[in-house]
């Protein structure tokens, strides 16, 4: 299966920034092996991945409650881990919350046509933390997602399925 679609420049040139890729993604396929590929070879510590306080992204992992930093901070930790997790996440336009149980094989949300956001602000140097995070949410539907997003300023955004991020992550020979 393959992710159709050129990537915004200004969104490949900031997601190549802020995650420290080699080259600028132009499609999502390209973004699909450069995340998976950082996934594969150990670049991401799974600490890094858990905040020091309370976020709109709560994690059920290995029978403890933990905060991430952003929903694409729990949705990895199968893939790092081997470990299923119970992700419960605010939708930043609503509140409402949608949980996902994630898997190597799939993730499997409470509402059927929730989606993933994937974003990254204009301009700024710090850690994927403060730069992305912010922007990497849960959406009940895509309507929230529109909505979130065309009153969101400062950042390039774009939408996944849910199915689309399990791809970004596990990587393209997966499914």
């Amino acid at each position: 299966m393959s992710l159709v679609g050129a990537l915004d420049p200004r969104f490949s040139k900031r997601i190549q920034q802020v995650f420290g890729l080699e080259a600028a993604p132009l499609t999502l396929d390209d973004l699909t092996f450069a995340i998976s590929d950082k996934v594969a070879v150990g670049d991401i510590e799974v600490a890094n991945l858990f905040a020091g306080s309370p976020t709109r992204h709560e994690v059920d992992f290995q029978g403890e409650v933990k905060h991430t930093h952003c929903a694409l901070d729990a949705l990895m930790l199968p893939f790092l881990t081997g470990r299923d997790i119970t992700l419960r996440s605010e939708c930043p336009h609503c509140g409402d919350v949608v949980a996902v149980k994630g898997t190597r094989s799939g993730f499997r949300p409470s509402r059927p046509k929730a989606v993933l956001s994937l974003g990254v602000a204009l301009e700024g140097t710090g850690q994927a933390q403060r730069e992305a995070c912010p922007y990497i949410n849960l959406f009940p539907s895509p309507r929230h997602y529109r909505e979130w997003a065309a009153v969101t300023g400062g950042a390039l955004t774009i939408m996944l399925s849910l199915k689309e991020a399990h791809r970004l992550l596990r990587g393209p020979g997966c499914c």
